[in-house]
């Protein structure tokens, strides 16, 4: 099933259930204060349960493209997270539980979406049976529910406050979360239920493939890599490049500025490290070229730009040449070290070396080190920043590690969990 299906069969589904659709907003928060972007679908809607916003119905759902800045490219991007995506939601206001909330999400899933039953948990705290009898007799098998002793706990910071019930779905060599519902309680002391189900994680599953990187949402794009950057599909690198590449077009045609202050400085950073990261790895073909098949990629998740590609194109033009610039001095200038320190004429490089450049000329200590390293020089205590793990329900699926047994790993986590605690 294509994206744009999926997109239809989500609206169609609660729209047959008397739910009612909220506009779309753009990705650049407009409402001032709080953060710069919409980063999930509930920030634009967040009045409804803040209860500064009376909601138009009990029942309401948005399809919200979101610009999650959170996300970090910094090592390999996950197959399950980009900065931008597509957040289908649905609400409720008005309910006394979440038991009808859990059998529409069941309902969407198996009969809107066609997930197998039989490939479906949910995890649900131990001690709401209430919740548990309701998705068993929906149709879950009762093995199918992981029950934890303390919820996974939702939190908007002084304003609300919840639990989330997780849906996760087996798929290849291990599982991924699917969909949530959420459990929220706000300043009035009223229970509100979100959702969430992405776009791009579902259409990629019900196509069959390991990634979104398969489908028709990023190939146009990953076909363009590997003709001017000579990576793969499967390359790691290329799926950084198509990544970000991606979600930079989207926020820059949905009216997005490269600026030096506000959501336009978030933007150009992003920006600014993708570049960074290419020209270290010797990637110089132009990202304006990557304009046109990224807007192909959009297309087919619902937004036509199109009419945005020389505007666009230009933008990442100006904003590589200044790059460019920049770089080629940075490695003048290490290569000018290099050649004192060969004569004789400085001595070895150390850490402090790395901070000098870094504050004086804005020489990052990655390219520093790749540039000396290169030409036989090392920086003396140097070591490659290690990057923290941390848990995270997709942590078996992004690391290819066989775990067929949901239940077992998913009750294994909370108990690493608390260990850490």
């Amino acid at each position: 099933m294509k994206a744009l299906e999926v997109r239809e069969r989500y609206a169609e589904f609660l729209l047959n259930k008397g739910y009612a659709k909220l506009p779309e907003r753009r990705v650049v928060n407009a409402e001032g204060d709080g953060p710069y972007f919409n980063g999930s679908a509930l920030t634009p809607n967040i009045g409804y349960f803040s209860g500064q916003k009376e909601p138009e119905s009990q029942y309401l759902f948005t399809q919200q493209r979101v610009f999650w800045t959170s996300y970090s490219y910094d090592e390999v991007p996950s197959p399950l997270w980009t900065i931008f995506q597509v957040m289908m939601s649905y609400y409720q206001f008005g309910q006394p539980d979440l038991r009808e909330a859990l059998t529409v999400g069941w309902e969407l899933l198996t009969e809107g979406m066609g997930m197998r039953r039989d490939d479906l948990y949910i995890l649900l705290p131990q001690d709401r049976q209430d919740l548990q009898r309701v998705m068993i007799e929906a149709g879950m098998p009762e093995d199918n529910l992981v029950l934890w002793r303390r919820p996974v706990p939702f939190r908007v910071e002084g304003m609300l406050s919840g639990f989330y019930c997780k849906f996760f779905l087996r798929h290849r060599h291990a599982f991924l979360p699917m969909f949530d519902v959420v459990n929220i309680i706000g300043p009035d002391g009223q229970l509100k239920v979100d959702s969430c189900l992405l776009l791009e994680r579902v259409a990629f599953l019900l196509q069959g493939k390991a990634s979104w990187f398969e489908t028709e949402m990023f190939l146009p794009l990953m076909q363009k890599i590997e003709e001017l950057d000579g990576l793969t599909w499967q390359a790691p690198f290329g799926h950084r490049n198509a990544a970000t590449i991606r979600s930079l077009v989207a926020a820059l045609a949905d009216g997005a500025q490269l600026t030096g202050k506000g959501p336009g400085h978030v933007v150009k950073k992003i920006l600014r490290e993708l570049l960074h990261d290419r020209y270290r790895r010797g990637y110089e073909a132009g990202l304006r070229e990557y304009v046109e098949p990224t807007l192909h990629c959009l297309r087919q998740i619902g937004y036509d730009w199109m009419e945005e590609k020389d505007r666009l194109e230009e933008l990442f033009a100006t904003e590589e040449h200044s790059y460019r610039k920049v770089h080629l001095e940075s490695v003048k200038y290490l290569e000018k070290q290099v050649n004192l320190a060969v004569g004789g004429r400085r001595g070895p490089f150390t850490l402090d070396d790395l901070a000098v450049w870094k504050d004086s000329r804005g020489i990052t200590a990655e390219l520093a080190v790749d540039v000396l390293t290169a030409r036989g020089q090392a920086v003396e205590g140097y070591q490659k920043k290690a990057i923290q793990p941390f848990m995270t329900f997709s942590d078996a699926y992004d690391a290819g590690e066989p775990a067929q047994d949901v239940k077992a790993w998913l009750l294994d986590m909370e108990a690493r969990s608390y260990k850490k605690a």
